[in-house]
């Protein structure tokens, strides 16, 4: 009997299963190729209130770093050949077509650890799953910064252990901030470091246990969640209305405790949640459908036409549209429409007159 959890894909010539859910004894994300396991990344707890958060969750000291505002990738070597999969286990072909960026450093790393995977953030505007602005400093239009390596069972290196690897191979690295207690002073360091990328429009920071592997805890500023919603009210027929709520309470709570006024947001707030709807109706009543349009870059040509075949083959609720492909000196440039068809469909019942039950 087929495995209803397990699912066989390609990519170019390279075949390998993943676990697109949880359940006997898998995690969604993990990866097989023949006896090998690439395991899953796990998810990382979220505190809401920093003070509190840290005092009940760590006894001992722990390292903060930055948390980029980007999208998960696990970065691993076979047969000589470098891939990088998404936190669902889908080998991507876009994000192994950007590890041109970084061949030397990881075929250094990975003639060492051949065993291990590097896991990081995929930041940068001009990717195909997310289109909002970043302030990274990126000498291309996107890049990776690394957060973590992983073991072959999973397990991942402490701090310090991993600072070190990063140093000897010049692997890319999320910003640092040192080593912390649960004192008085250094929460208000921590305060400080919070202020300051909140002002930047930064997303927030990961505080990683100093003795205990993998015992991580994120924190965000409530600048990022005021963003997120600003940036996908488009999409309010889409997304759940919990992804709305618990940015809005995350952002409220963690206001009051870092003392940021919360005037000037309130009109904001209101003015993103109508305006993103607005646009997206507009969209419809000019076009028949609710899009967002992505320019992306590839080195390899058949990295673009793998793209277009592993999204059109994985993704239900959306579909490409208008796609053109251009060369240049450097690059072979994708852009196309992203159609969301589950807000196409609903606008579609309402100006029809269809009537419904709520």
């Amino acid at each position: 009997m087929k495995n209803p959890i397990l699912e066989e894909l390609t990519y170019l010539d390279f075949s390998y299963v993943r676990a697109k859910d949880d359940g006997e004894g898998l995690k969604r994300g993990d990866i097989f190729i023949g006896e090998r396991k690439i395991q899953h990344y796990p998810q990382i707890g979220r505190i809401f209130t920093l003070k509190e958060g840290i005092k009940r969750n760590f006894r001992g000291e722990f390292y903060v770093e930055e948390k980029f505002d980007g999208y998960n990738v696990r970065v691993f070597s076979h047969e000589g050949k470098l891939f990088a999969a998404t936190r669902g286990g889908i080998i991507c072909p876009f994000s192994t077509d950007r590890l041109h960026l970084y061949r030397d450093i990881m075929n250094g790393f990975f003639e060492a650890y051949p065993d291990r995977i590097l896991v990081g953030e995929l930041v940068g505007m001009h990717n195909p799953y997310m289109d909002a602005p970043t302030n990274y400093e990126l000498k291309e239009e996107v890049g990776i910064r690394f957060f973590d390596v992983m073991e072959k069972d999973g397990s991942f290196l402490l701090p310090e252990e991993r600072y070190e690897v990063f140093k000897a191979y010049k692997i890319p690295s999320v910003t640092t901030y040192g080593k912390f207690t649960r004192s008085a002073a250094d929460y208000e360091r921590l305060k400080e470091i919070v202020l300051s990328l909140n002002a930047k429009g930064r997303e927030g920071i990961v505080l990683k246990s100093a003795r205990k592997r993998g015992k991580y805890l994120k924190y965000v500023t409530p600048v990022i969640n005021l963003k997120d919603i600003e940036q996908d009210a488009f999409l309010m027929a889409e997304l759940p209305g919990n992804f709305y709520t618990s940015r809005i309470i995350r952002y409220v709570v963690s206001s009051i405790e870092l003392g940021i006024r919360l005037d000037n947001d309130e009109k904001m707030l209101g003015k993103s949640l109508i305006n993103g709807v607005k646009k997206a109706i507009q969209q419809y009543m000019e076009k028949g459908f609710v899009a967002k349009k992505y320019v992306i870059k590839f080195k390899d040509k058949r990295n673009v036409d793998e793209f277009l075949r592993v999204f059109r083959k994985a993704s239900k609720h959306v579909r490409l549209k208008e796609i053109k492909v251009e060369e240049n000196s450097e690059y072979y440039v994708l852009s196309f429409f992203k159609v969301f068809l589950d807000s196409t469909e609903k606008f579609r019942d309402y100006f029809i007159g269809k009537h419904l039950y709520d």
